[in-house]
């Protein structure tokens, strides 16, 4: 019998299950967060274009449009998430972040833009229109929003970069994400525990339906095997037949398989043919099925019955023979096999050979 094998079965499914489960929460978490993250570049980029149509007003007023624009930008709050880059051609001319440093004037785009995808994306400003992408800087990624403009005859591009974490740790957007993994890994344990509970109660009702069976199985072998001696007593009329000297072992060894306490042995050398016949017809009327008698088949000259008595007492027996055996015929020495003995057929085979050598004796008298 298999153990546990439900249980098993059903807890590899269910460990199976629950990595599907976690491997689309975090596919579905992921897409969400990209899904956050495309708004507010759309969002952003309105902020671009705010800018863009500031400078566009105010480009055709005397001064410097370099000037100009690092004022609008100037008055924009700084933050930590955010960037602002303004550039020349290819030469930098202002980064604005929280510090508000001039460190980049006078240097090319390429060392801020180090990365390859924040120089694709800079290469790829169109004039007056506001796009972003996300880029990589410094193994930081960013959401970047940018436009290319003219100012007097002069070439500009202004860029927006806000670090993703800022946006995907934000407090609120955080805190809606872990309770949405906290409930799905819930229920997933829920389901887990629950099946596996309910897979081991339904291994225990199998066990106890498998030893049922087995029990079954047991009970109508045994069943199986009564029947089988009933239908051997049956196929003889024990008290009407006289078996033959040669069966008599088969028989000793399945009394000896039964729980017999004790068997009685008493021997009958009949005077005649008539006096066997005589004993015959009584025997059919005194005798029960637990007296069996066999014919000893060695003595030829001598109608000789040897009468094993199953559990019977010995005055039972005293009393049975007194009414069964004629004034003529004669009595044997009686002996008595407990189950301490020595193994029935043994005993049986060697007082058979005594009554065997005794009637011998008689008969050379």
């Amino acid at each position: 019998m298999n153990k546990n094998r439900i249980f098993k079965k059903v807890s590899f499914a269910i460990i199976v299950f629950a990595l599907v489960v976690g491997c689309v929460v975090l596919y579905q978490t992921k897409t969400y967060n990209n899904g956050v993250l495309e708004i507010y570049a759309s969002q952003q980029d309105q902020y671009i274009k705010l800018v863009l149509d500031q400078i566009n007003l105010k480009k055709d007023t005397s001064g410097s449009g370099q000037e100009m624009i690092r004022d609008i930008l100037g008055s924009i709050d700084g933050s930590e998430k955010e960037y602002w880059t303004l550039s020349k051609e290819d030469s930098l001319l202002f980064v604005k972040d929280v510090t508000e440093s001039d460190r980049y004037r006078g240097l090319s785009t390429a060392s801020y833009y180090v990365s390859e995808s924040g120089r694709s994306f800079l290469n790829s400003l169109e004039k007056n229109k506001v796009k972003h992408r996300f880029i990589s800087q410094s193994g930081k990624k960013y959401i970047a929003s940018g436009v290319f403009f003219e100012v007097n005859g002069d070439e500009y591009k202004i860029c927006l970069l806000t670090n993703e974490k800022y946006i995907i740790n934000n407090n609120e957007f955080m805190q809606a994400q872990i309770i949405i993994l906290i409930g799905v890994v819930l229920l997933v344990l829920m389901l887990l525990v629950v099946s596996m509970i309910m897979a081991g109660n339904i291994d225990i009702k199998q066990s106890q339906i498998d030893k049922l069976n087995e029990q079954i199985q047991n009970k109508n072998l045994s069943i199986e095997k009564i029947e089988s001696e009933l239908s051997m007593l049956s196929e003889y009329d024990v008290k009407n037949t006289v078996f033959k000297e040669k069966i008599i072992d088969r028989f000793m060894e399945k009394l000896e398989n039964k729980n017999i306490t004790s068997v009685r042995f008493e021997t009958v050398v009949f005077s005649d043919a008539g006096a066997y016949d005589i004993f015959l017809k009584k025997s059919q009327w005194m005798l029960d099925k637990k007296t069996l008698k066999f014919e000893i088949d060695s003595v030829k000259e001598k109608n000789a019955v040897m009468l094993v008595f199953i559990g019977h007492s010995v005055n039972e027996v005293k009393n049975i023979m007194q009414m069964i055996i004629g004034a003529n015929d004669k009595c044997l020495t009686p002996c008595e096999w407990r189950k301490s003995d020595k193994k029935l057929k043994e005993y049986c085979n060697d007082y058979l050979n005594k009554i065997i050598e005794q009637i011998g004796r008689h008969n050379s008298i």
